[in-house]
């Protein structure tokens, strides 16, 4: 399946033994620090996986999105976890997913590396969420920005308030 903008809520539940995947990315531009998220829900809807990813860096929201969706790719690639869905709630990064045309720029570099992690996916899209149904993903990003490192989790979805 190719990227598409399509809403999280016209999308099936996954079969048996795939998984969703949930990204968002918050930002401070205060320290200079932006916060990657992700959860990983199985084919019920539990939320089976999740990560934080503090990075020490100034650059666009839509940059920032980028960043989590590469990254979590990386991730779910390096756990050998079988993808079905991937929901990110920027609009403007799926249309550049989508987009043919060539630019030169930092951020068409990581959309080309989205478009090549996500053929270790081949029958996943990528998908629209709102950010209303991406809470998960949006509290492990604002989370990310109090960090010193990154925070893995599995099997149990971390209180937030006790890590910070």
């Amino acid at each position: 399946m190719r990227p598409g903008i399509v809403k999280a809520t016209d999308q099936s539940h996954p079969k048996e033994g795939h998984y969703q995947l949930y990204t968002d990315a918050a930002t401070d531009t205060k320290h200079f620090r932006i916060g990657l998220g992700a959860i990983i829900k199985d084919w019920t809807g539990r939320i089976i996986a999740g990560i934080s990813l503090p990075i020490p860096a100034q650059v666009s929201p839509l940059m920032a999105e980028a960043m989590a969706l590469k990254s979590t790719l990386d991730w779910c690639c390096s756990i050998l976890i079988p993808l079905a869905s991937i929901f990110t709630d920027s609009k403007q990064l799926i249309s550049k997913i989508n987009s043919s045309k060539k630019e030169l720029s930092a951020l068409a570099d990581i959309v080309e590396d989205i478009k090549s992690s996500s053929s270790y996916f081949p029958t996943a899209s990528i998908c629209f969420v709102p950010r209303d149904s991406n809470t998960y993903a949006h509290h492990m990003a604002r989370n990310a920005l109090g960090l010193d490192e990154e925070l893995v989790w599995n099997d149990f979805y971390p209180n937030l308030s006790a890590v910070t």
